[in-house]
């Protein structure tokens, strides 16, 4: 007997405007995720610098980024379920708003320290609190998101609309890091984070004018056994072995991204605005091949998932043991730390910051 697809929803056949005015509320949900994505990637490339210069341990970075992804994974899953039962326009705009707080708390917690109204213990218990923000309400945005595309895409279009939206995220944070190296190096590390913190503030207020909402709540009925079939999840032999490589995969590449700063650092001798530069630089190529391989190698591939799956181990294992090997940087001409950094810089970041004490 042949597959019989469902009906779309209704909110995927009556959309006020048409195909036109869908794609214009498609399109602001698109710029929202990538300024979500700018900033995440931006936070990346100034914290390990920033730690340093707050002399704070280098694990601090680690603590900063685990209490809001710990916080994020319980908190996305209500979100998700709360948009279901007041919407997805106000729950969007909360994540929005409570990304802009985190980011500006951010900020204003990294001025205080630096100047030494904050130190130590509480310096860093405030630097955690204000990214555990993002964790609890920065992560009501993505599900929101994702299910007012699903509510108005009918099936044949629902996949090619949320990849989009998910491209949208990696264009992000591939062009982050650019901005915040070129910001870093004319006005510190801590402007990329309050100019974030501002284009986040105004995406929230965007969706919430502009956004249409005109569908009924749905019931919240069916979400009350989510985490007992989580669990029967892990179980079915089906997928478990895909969700322990996932489960692996993740917790080494939030390791390698947390380290990074810190190892580009201490590998080219540098530190400060040139630290977060030359980091920068190196997430902004890491996703660009991220969007490279997903948009352009995939496609003509046509690999099995299997195979994927391996072969991406392999050259992840590949570039990881790469970097570990990669020898300190020396200057053979004697030159400082400083001057040795700028001539390590891409060629478009055009360095023009006058290092303190250097000719």
């Amino acid at each position: 007997m042949p597959d019989i697809q469902p009906p779309d929803p209704p909110t995927a056949r009556i959309e006020r405007g048409g195909p036109t005015g869908r794609n214009r509320q498609f399109g602001l949900l698109f710029i929202c995720m990538l300024v979500i994505g700018a900033g995440n990637s931006m936070l990346f490339a100034v914290a390990p610098p920033l730690v340093r210069q707050l002399n704070l341990p280098d694990s601090t970075v680690g603590w900063i980024f685990a209490l809001s992804a710990l916080l994020w994974v319980f908190s996305s899953p209500y979100w998700g379920r709360t948009s279901d039962r007041i919407g997805r326009k106000p729950v969007t705009a909360i994540g929005l708003a409570g990304f802009a707080a985190s980011m500006g708390l951010f900020a204003g917690v990294v001025l205080l320290g630096l100047y030494n109204v904050m130190s130590g213990a509480v310096l860093f218990i405030a630097l955690m609190l204000a990214r555990a923000v993002f964790g609890a309400f920065g992560s009501a945005s993505s599900p929101a998101a994702q299910a007012y595309i699903a509510d108005r895409t009918p099936i044949s279009e629902r996949t090619e609309q949320l990849a989009g939206l998910s491209s949208a995220f990696a264009l992000g944070q591939a062009f982050g890091p650019a901005l915040c190296a070129a910001l870093a190096a004319w006005l510190g590390l801590v402007f990329p984070i309050g100019l974030i913190a501002l284009l986040a503030a105004l995406a929230a207020w965007a969706i919430w004018r502009y956004l249409p909402e005109n569908t009924p709540p749905k019931s919240e009925a069916r979400a009350s056994g989510d985490w007992r079939q989580l669990v029967a999840l892990t179980q079915d032999r089906r997928v478990s072995g895909h969700l322990l490589y996932g489960f692996g995969l993740s917790l080494i590449a939030g390791i390698t991204l947390q380290v990074l700063g810190l190892f580009t650092m201490d590998r080219l001798g540098v530190s400060g605005e040139q630290g977060a530069e030359l980091t920068a630089a190196g997430f902004m190529v890491g996703a660009l091949a991220l969007l490279t391989t997903q948009l352009a190698v995939l496609p003509r591939l046509k690999a099995s998932p299997r195979a994927l799956m391996m072969w991406g181990a392999i050259i992840f294992a590949i570039g990881v043991l790469i970097q570990i090997l990669a020898e300190p940087w020396r200057d053979p001409g004697g030159a400082s730390r400083a001057r040795a950094g700028r001539r390590l810089g891409a060629p478009w970041l055009h360095w023009r910051r006058i290092d303190r004490g250097a000719p």
